[in-house]
C-alpha cells in the first residue's frame, strides 16, 4: 500500500472507521471549523465563512441514530467528497484543523498514519501534559515500598496474617454474625419518621450536628425568614380568554432555595473591573468632553448604594425591576400589583440588610408579566394558519404574508390580535428537528420570565401542546442586518444618531446580562438576533444562552465570524459576548458585511482589516452619510473602529460590556 502524505484525500484513507472512532467525541469541534472554501483552513478559527451551520447539523446527528453510524463517519465522508478535483480535504487539511481544535488524540493517530514525528504537546488547555511529580505523589511511593509484602504460599497455607507483617491486623470479624446491637447513631424520631432530615427545628439536637442557617444569622431583627420561601405548589393561576397565566414565581422560589448563601451574596456584588490592555492604541474618548455622572449611565441595572438607602430603597428595586418597554398600557396594569408591597415596605425606616439584599438579588427582579399560556390553535389562527408567504407590504393591519423571518432555530410569524395589550406579535416556531429544541426553548423560556430589560426583547408567552411556540413583542423595523443591506443598497439612510443609539443599546442589554442580577453569556451577538423599534435596539434569540458560571461547553455554538477563538475550545466567558460585539460594531461603522462571499485580489476580510496593524480606520468608515454629518462621523467611526479593535482581542485583553457600554455612551452624549 502506498504511504500516506498530507496531499493524499480524506476519502482514500482506508482507515477511516479507525480515525473517526478518535474523533467521535469531537465531532462537533471539528464540524464548526471546516470552512466553506478548502483555502481557508490555515486561517484562525472563527476569520472565515463556515461551510455548516445549525441545520446541518441536526440532520447529521439524526441520521446518524437512525442509521446508527458514527457521526463523525459520516461527517468525514460527507466533507471528504466535497469539492472538485485538487479542491478536495486532505489529510492535511484535516490535520491542521484538529490540531486548531487542541483534538490532540487526533492529531496523534494522523502523525500516526503520516509517519511523522510527534508534535509538541500544547502547555495549556485539555491536551496540556499532568504534572504528577507532586510531593505528595513522592511521599505515597515512599510509604509503599517500605512495605514487606508476604508471599502466597505463607498466606495459603495461612502460616501468615496478611497485615502481619505491616502491623496492620484490624482483628476483623469472621463473618456478619460476629457484629452484635450496633449502635443507633441516628435519632429514634428521623427513623420513626417523624421528622424530616432536614428539619431545622430540631437544631437543638446537638447528635445530629446540626449548624444554624446563614439567613438567620444576616437577618437584623431575628426572625424566621422561612416565611418568605413561596410555595410552588400553591403559585396563582389566571385565563384570559381561553389562555393560562402562569407566574415565574415559583421557578424563582425554587433557584432562591437551592442556591448558596455565597452564590446570593455573589449577585449583589460589584462586578470586576474593566481589564486594561496591554498593548495597542485604546480608543480616545477625551474628544467627546468629560466622563459622564454615575447618575446618567442607564445601565438598567440598580447600585448598590441605591438599595443602601433607607426608606425610598424598595421603591428603587421595584422601578428598576419593573418593564420599561413602549407599551405604556401594560406598564400602567402591572403598577398596581406592587405598589401595595412597596407602600408597606416604605413605611419602615430601617435600613436594607443584608438579608433583604439578597432577597432581591434572586426574587424581585422576577416580578415582571406572567407569561400567558397559548392554545396552539389561537397562534394558529393569529398567524392564518401559519402563513408561509413572507409578510413585505410593511403593513401588518392588511399583510400580504405572515414570515417575518427564518433562522436556525426556526420560523418566525407576524401574529395579529393575540391579546388586546398586543393586537401585532411575533410568534416563532421552533423546528421540532433542530438539535436540542426542546432545551433551547426551555433556556429562552426560563430566562426571558424572570428578566425584563428595555434593550431585550420581550418575551410574552408560549405554547407547547403541539409544537413549541415562543410569542414576543413585535418590533416594526426588522433586524439590523436588514437596515444595513437596505443602506448598502441605497434604500434606507441610517443617520450617525441612529447607528451609535443601536450599538449603545445592545452595550447595555449586554452589561445588564453579564451583571451579578443576571450572570449568563448570550453566546450568539449577531445581526440578525438585534431587532429595531425606531431608535431603538434589542437583542433577541435566547436559545444559546448559558450561565457564566459554567465556563465551559460541550459543542461549539453561535454564527461563523462571530465566534471568538476560545468558543472553538469550549470556553464560555462574558469575554466571548464582547468579541461578538466587537464584529457587530464593525459592521455597523464601515456598512460591509463579515461575511462577504467576492473580495478584491489582495484584500482581507473585515476583521483581519480591523485587526492589523497600523490599519487606516478613517478610509474604512461608512460615507453613506448625510453632507454635514460625514466630517464628525468620519472621527466617531475612528474611535469606535478602535473599539473594535480592541473587542476582537485575546479573551484577557478584551474590554468588559461595561467599559464598552461606557464608550459608546460618550460618544451617543456627544453627537445629542
Amino acid at each position: 500500500m502506498t504511504p500516506y502524505t498530507r496531499s493524499t484525500e480524506v476519502r482514500k484513507v482506508f482507515e477511516l472507521d479507525e480515525l473517526a472512532s478518535v474523533l467521535e467525541d469531537d465531532w462537533r469541534t471539528l464540524f464548526y471549523l471546516i470552512p466553506r472554501k478548502i483555502a481557508d483552513v490555515e486561517r484562525p478559527a472563527g476569520s472565515y465563512p463556515i461551510r455548516y451551520n445549525g441545520t446541518h447539523e441536526s440532520e447529521l446527528d439524526d441520521y446518524g441514530r437512525i442509521q446508527n453510524t458514527a457521526r463523525a463517519r459520516i461527517l468525514l465522508e460527507e466533507w471528504g467528497t466535497s469539492g472538485r478535483k485538487g479542491e478536495r480535504p486532505t489529510l492535511g487539511h484535516l490535520y491542521t484543523l484538529v490540531d486548531k481544535g487542541g483534538m490532540i488524540r487526533a492529531v496523534r493517530h494522523i502523525e500516526k498514519l503520516l509517519k511523522v514525528p510527534e508534535s509538541a504537546q500544547p502547555n495549556s488547555g485539555p491536551a496540556a501534559p499532568i504534572d504528577v511529580d507532586l510531593e505528595l505523589n513522592r511521599l505515597i511511593e515512599k510509604q509503599l515500598e517500605g512495605i514487606a509484602y508476604p508471599s502466597s504460599t505463607a498466606l495459603q497455607n495461612g502460616d501468615i496474617s496478611i497485615t502481619q507483617v505491616n502491623n496492620l491486623d484490624y482483628n476483623l470479624p469472621a463473618k456478619r454474625d460476629d457484629v452484635v446491637n450496633p449502635p443507633n447513631t441516628v435519632p429514634d424520631s428521623i427513623i420513626e419518621g417523624s421528622l424530616p432530615l432536614l428539619s431545622r427545628s430540631d437544631n437543638n439536637d446537638q447528635s445530629i450536628g446540626a449548624v444554624p442557617m446563614l439567613s438567620d444569622l444576616l437577618n437584623a431583627d431575628g426572625q424566621d425568614t422561612e416565611a418568605s420561601t413561596s410555595d410552588n405548589d400553591s403559585t396563582p393561576r389566571q385565563t384570559i380568554e381561553g389562555n393560562t397565566l402562569s407566574s415565574t414565581s415559583d421557578s424563582t422560589s425554587e433557584s432562591s432555595s437551592n442556591s448558596t448563601p455565597t452564590e446570593s451574596l455573589s449577585r449583589i456584588l460589584p462586578m470586576v473591573l474593566p481589564t486594561i490592555p496591554e498593548a495597542g492604541e485604546v480608543p480616545n474618548l477625551s474628544i467627546f468632553g468629560p466622563a459622564a455622572s454615575e447618575a446618567s449611565m442607564d445601565v438598567g441595572i440598580p447600585a448598590i448604594s441605591a438599595l443602601m438607602a433607607s426608606s425610598d430603597s424598595q421603591q428603587i428595586v421595584n422601578d428598576v425591576s419593573r418593564s420599561t418597554e413602549t407599551f405604556q398600557s401594560e406598564e400602567h396594569s402591572s403598577e398596581s400589583s406592587s405598589s401595595d408591597s412597596t407602600e408597606q415596605q416604605s413605611s419602615n425606616n430601617e435600613p436594607v440588610c443584608a438579608s433583604n439584599l439578597m432577597a432581591f438579588s434572586s426574587t424581585n427582579v422576577a416580578t415582571v408579566e406572567p407569561l400567558i399560556n397559548f392554545s396552539f390553535d389561537s397562534l394558529t389562527t393569529a398567524t392564518g394558519n401559519f402563513d408561509i408567504k413572507r409578510f413585505s407590504n410593511g403593513n401588518p393591519l392588511q399583510p400580504d404574508g405572515r414570515v417575518l423571518g427564518i433562522g436556525g432555530f426556526g420560523e418566525v410569524f407576524l401574529a395579529l390580535n393575540l391579546t388586546p395589550i398586543y393586537p401585532v406579535s411575533a410568534v416563532k416556531r421552533l423546528f421540532p428537528t433542530n438539535y436540542k429544541y426542546k432545551e433551547k426553548f426551555d433556556r429562552e423560556r426560563e430566562l426571558l420570565s424572570k428578566y425584563n430589560h428595555s434593550n431585550i426583547v420581550k418575551l410574552i408567552g408560549f405554547s407547547e401542546n403541539v409544537t413549541l411556540c415562543l410569542v414576543y413583542e413585535y418590533l416594526p423595523d426588522g433586524t439590523l442586518g436588514a437596515a444595513l443591506d437596505k443602506s448598502r443598497k441605497g434604500q434606507l439612510h441610517l443617520t450617525v444618531t441612529r447607528r451609535i443609539s443601536y450599538l449603545f443599546g445592545i452595550a447595555v442589554a449586554l452589561e445588564y446580562l453579564h451583571s451579578p442580577l443576571v450572570q449568563v453569556v448570550h453566546r450568539d451577538v449577531t445581526l440578525a438576533n438585534i431587532l429595531l423599534h425606531g431608535d431603538v435596539a434589542k437583542l433577541c434569540d435566547f436559545g444559546l444562552v448559558k450561565r457564566i458560571d459554567s465556563i465551559t461547553a460541550t459543542e461549539v455554538s453561535g454564527t461563523g465570524p462571530y465566534i471568538s477563538p476560545e468558543a472553538m475550545r469550549g470556553t464560555v466567558t462574558p469575554a466571548l459576548d464582547v468579541y461578538s460585539y466587537g464584529v457587530v460594531l464593525a459592521e455597523v461603522v464601515t456598512g460591509e458585511e463579515v461575511l462577504c462571499e467576492v473580495l478584491p485580489e489582495g484584500v482581507g476580510d473585515l476583521i483581519e482589516r480591523v485587526t492589523a496593524r497600523g490599519a487606516d480606520l478613517e478610509s474604512m468608515v461608512d460615507r453613506k452619510v448625510s453632507q454635514h454629518e460625514l466630517s464628525e462621523w468620519l472621527t466617531y467611526g475612528k474611535e469606535l473602529l478602535k473599539l473594535s479593535n480592541w473587542c476582537l482581542r485575546e479573551r484577557f485583553k478584551r474590554p468588559s460590556a461595561a467599559a464598552v457600554r461606557e464608550c459608546v455612551q460618550k460618544m451617543k452624549q456627544g453627537i445629542c
